[in-house]
């Protein structure tokens, strides 16, 4: 199965598409092929950290970072993002109404991308240098923010970003102790504990993304 996480959409890039300029829904397949596009895309890209960022609130998201079965966001407009083998990526879509047709068309796009090197052009990802120059939050240029997060949190000092990213066991050690500080159990804010959660789920896929490269 894909491994994507879902997260709630609160940016975007560029000009967002008017509601009555959206388009019908035009693709055919199951929201499953879509996934499996999607998923063979982000392999030939070894793409990591891959976040949806589309319009669900934060209590319809799942722990396991993806939406609830009956969630449905307030608006179609997503972004995809992710490293790849050409730097991080970002890909918004507000193009159709509903936002499974519109993170469809974002895995035709990554699929035409692809194919464009067919003939040998682009084998050094050109086609892809429009999107590099995006932020993408799950990416290398956002992980330091997010360690840093679990580190504020912990209310631990001596740790730096470096050394959470590069030792998992001090990551691990680190989050436990923001968890008993930010738990709503434990009388912690519940705002800080999903930020939290956020943080711990994004540096998790930097760390399976290093144990594949090896």
């Amino acid at each position: 199965m894909i491994d994507l996480r879902f997260r709630p959409l609160t940016r975007w890039i560029g000009d967002k598409t008017p509601a009555s300029r959206r388009h019908k829904p035009v693709f055919s397949g199951k929201y499953a092929n879509t996934l499996d596009t999607l998923e063979r895309e982000l392999r030939h890209l070894r793409g990591t950290s891959a976040i949806v960022e589309a319009a669900f609130r934060t209590d319809q998201i799942r722990n396991d970072g993806w939406p609830y079965s009956a969630a449905n966001p307030t608006e179609p407009s997503l972004i995809l993002s992710f490293d790849s083998k050409f730097g991080p990526l970002a890909l918004p879509c507000d193009y159709f109404r509903e936002w499974q047709q519109n993170l469809r068309a974002i895995a035709m796009h990554l699929e035409h991308l692809r194919l464009a090197t067919l003939y040998g052009v682009g084998q050094g990802g050109e086609q892809y240098r429009g999107w590099k120059s995006l932020p993408a939050p799950g990416g290398e240029n956002s992980l330091d923010q997010f360690a840093q997060r679990i580190i504020d949190l912990s209310k631990l000092t001596g740790y730096t970003t470096d050394r959470l990213l590069a030792d998992y066991d001090a990551f691990r050690f680190i989050y436990r102790t923001a968890a008993r500080h930010t738990h709503p159990d434990q009388a912690g804010d519940a705002i800080a504990w999903n930020s939290l959660q956020e943080a711990e789920r994004i540096i998790e896929q930097h760390f399976k993304g290093k144990a594949a490269a090896q």
